[in-house]
């Protein structure tokens, strides 16, 4: 460990390392003007909320800070001491240069692994020398920034701002849609079946809904609470024996019906379903156990527990080889990542939308990838309200998807910082009328609404 450097040195000391002048400003900001630094930097972020982030560091408890050519990793902590407890709070913060050559902060996980030349102590504050960027590349989860043609595989590139790009194959683009259309066709035959069963009870004249969305459930009040426990299962048991006996679908030219029944656990009957090759799905019929308040009979509730992978692979396979010429047209693709707006002027889009009939009505299915193919001297281009414009150019025929810098940011309260950042004219309690239940009107006269026009132009 270093001796004792003294502070007006660090500016020096910082430039003899390279570092870049921003992050010069901002070190020697916070290490020496501990009480000044955030008048000094409240111009120098990139929005009010990132201002915000910085200004509730207590820089008072700074303990160490990690320094690269372009970034800086700033470190607090602070000890709480209750009457019968006390405990430590620290955070980690990652502050870089924007494209408007301002500064961003992110608050990033704590104790990180990241390696070091040197070390000094500039008062009571450690400072950590880092040779490279990279370092800090690994830390927010991706391996180099933009430079040139991108022409690699299985690689994240910082491209704009929080925004990452990775490259893959392009076989996991149709993996990916495989996927999709398998998950979809399960929904699809799930869905199918429910309501065949829904339409059997309707016509026995026993009324029910289907309720839930990612377990769908046909539900209907029936048994009496007041029967004698035998007498509820009777109740149960017909229900499933009319079921049984009357259910029978048809799936991509295959016939369904039920080969066996299976006592699952209390109160829960398994009915297999089954067509000539073996292939089955399983329905569930159960009685719920719970009466609910005020009610008097319980509820009897249906559901599809299982369905053969085999069944959904095969038909999605065959819908699959049925769209892919379809699918392989490269076409301008718009994408929007929370704020960055995408341009992609040759690549295969994500989204399809198909219509297939593998049950006995046409069916809509709504596929999609977490990526998209570019080919070789695909273009993209990048626009965002505080970055600058990106242009790409790829050098090969690939997969790519699109992320965001792996930092640990406490969203409610980026949410309270940047509605504190919202513009406010106020709503006087006083100006609003109350009705006859004391609740309060506000009521703009016209020229108030056209303050709101001007106001909303203006921006």
């Amino acid at each position: 460990m270093s001796e004792d450097f003294p502070k007006t040195s660090l500016y020096f000391l910082l430039k003899e390392k390279r570092i870049n002048d921003k992050i010069i400003d901002f070190v020697v900001a916070i290490v020496t003007q501990k009480n000044e630094a955030k008048k000094i930097l409240k111009d120098k972020f990139t929005n009010g909320v990132h201002y915000r982030v910085f200004k509730s560091i207590p820089l008072k408890c700074l303990r160490s800070v990690m320094i690269s050519p372009n970034y800086a990793i700033i470190h607090y902590k602070y000890t709480v001491k209750k009457r019968y407890e006390a405990y430590d709070v620290s955070r980690t913060y990652l502050v870089g240069i924007n494209d408007d050559g301002k500064y961003f902060i992110n608050q990033i996980p704590i104790g990180l692994a990241i390696e070091y030349q040197e070390s000094r102590y500039i008062g009571d504050v450690e400072l950590f020398f880092i040779k490279d960027d990279i370092e800090i590349f690994v830390i927010l989860g991706y391996q180099s920034e933009l430079k040139g043609i991108i022409d690699k595989e299985n690689e994240t590139i910082r491209v704009q701002g929080d925004l990452t790009l990775i490259t893959q194959e392009p076989n996991t683009f149709y993996l990916d849609l495989l996927e999709s259309l398998r998950n979809q066709i399960r929904e699809q035959i799930r869905d199918y079946v429910l309501r065949t069963i829904r339409d059997l009870l309707t016509q026995a004249r026993i009324e029910s809904e289907i309720v839930g969305r990612t377990q769908p459930t046909i539900t209907f009040r029936a048994i009496p609470y007041y029967l004698k426990y035998e007498s509820q299962k009777e109740v149960l048991f017909k229900v499933i024996d009319f079921i049984r006996r009357k259910l029978v679908f048809e799936i991509d030219g295959q016939l369904y019906r039920c080969a066996r029944i299976k006592e699952q656990y209390y109160n829960h009957y398994a009915l297999f379903f089954e067509n000539n090759k073996g292939d089955d799905i399983m329905v569930m019929i159960t009685k719920d156990s719970k009466l609910g308040f005020g009610n008097r009979y319980y509820n009897v509730e249906i559901y599809v527990d299982y369905i053969s992978s085999k069944i959904f692979d095969d038909i999605a396979r065959k819908v699959f080889d049925d769209i892919k010429e379809r699918i392989n047209q490269f076409q301008e693709v718009k994408i929007e990542y929370g704020n960055h707006r995408i341009v992609i002027d040759r690549a295969i889009p994500n989204r399809f939308t198909i219509e297939t009939e593998f049950l006995p009505e046409k069916t809509t299915l709504n596929i999609s990838a977490a990526c998209v193919i570019v080919d070789e001297n695909s273009k993209m281009v990048l626009s965002h309200d505080e970055h600058k414009m990106v242009y790409v150019k790829f050098g090969k025929k690939m997969a790519i998807s699109f992320s965001t810098i792996q930092v640990n940011d406490d969203v409610d309260r980026l949410n309270y910082y940047a509605i504190k950042e919202l513009p406010y004219h106020g709503l006087d309690e006083l100006a609003a009328y109350e009705d006859e239940n004391m609740r309060k009107t506000w009521i703009f006269s016209n020229k108030d609404k056209d303050r709101w026009v001007i106001y909303n132009n203006e921006r």
